[in-house]
């Protein structure tokens, strides 16, 4: 009976073991998350340079932007030369080889800087004054 139970376990426990294996493979290859503001791109080393908003590990990481990488603004596809220092993005990418590969990279469209200058106008000049011309004379002291 003894060496019933033993071959049992044996044989139940040979395809859990394979199982965990695999699980432990396949969660070194799950996306992770990223999400903050462009800080550099480097169109000819296929790199962007992303200054983390919520740091987890590193304040910034470099992502290599290959040929399987996807960069959208909305539903649009756009090339690295689309990505702009100051743009906020958020994204995912893959730990391979030491390596960060972007997979999925989702860019807001308009940098902080943009943004800014969007605020005073396309001709640089600020906005007419807003203020009334006549004020509510007050009333006179007896």
């Amino acid at each position: 009976m003894i060496g019933d139970t033993v071959f049992v376990s044996a044989v139940f426990s040979a395809p859990i073991l394979v199982l965990l294996g695999m699980t432990s493979a396949s969660a070194k290859e799950r996306p992770h998350e990223v999400s903050g503001e462009v800080a550099s791109v480097n169109v000819s080393d296929q790199t962007v340079l992303i200054k983390r908003s919520a740091t987890k590990g590193a304040a910034e990481l470099k992502l290599l932007v290959g040929s399987g990488s996807e960069i959208l603004v909305g539903n649009e596809k756009k090339s690295l030369s689309d990505v702009h220092v100051g743009d906020r993005v958020r994204g995912k990418y893959l730990n391979k080889d030491g390596k960060h590969i972007a997979r999925t990279l989702y860019l807001s469209g308009v940098s902080s800087s943009e943004m800014k200058s969007s605020a005073v106008g396309s001709s640089g000049a600020k906005p007419p004054s807003t203020s009334p011309t006549t004020q509510p004379a007050s009333p006179a002291k007896q």
